[in-house]
């Protein structure tokens, strides 16, 4: 309902961020053998994707890097 009181749509989606070093996830990582990113790393990634988003990005779940991911 609010969105469509806003003067342009709003992109809408949901990103997976992928495994990010944290002490949430110091226990998922002792034994990941795909690389890890920084929060900072992950942070700069998530601008620069928001950045690239258009309205047809909205209602599709993202990776970092923009590829579709299946719901």
């Amino acid at each position: 309902i609010e969105c469509g009181r806003w003067r342009s749509a709003p992109i809408i989606t949901a990103v997976h961020p992928g495994t990010t070093m944290t002490n949430l996830s110091r226990a998922f990582t002792k034994t990941r053998k795909a690389p890890l990113q920084s929060a900072g790393a992950c942070a700069r990634r998530l601008r620069t994707l928001i950045e690239s988003l258009d309205n047809d990005h909205s209602g599709q779940f993202l990776t970092l890097d923009g590829q579709s991911l299946p719901w």
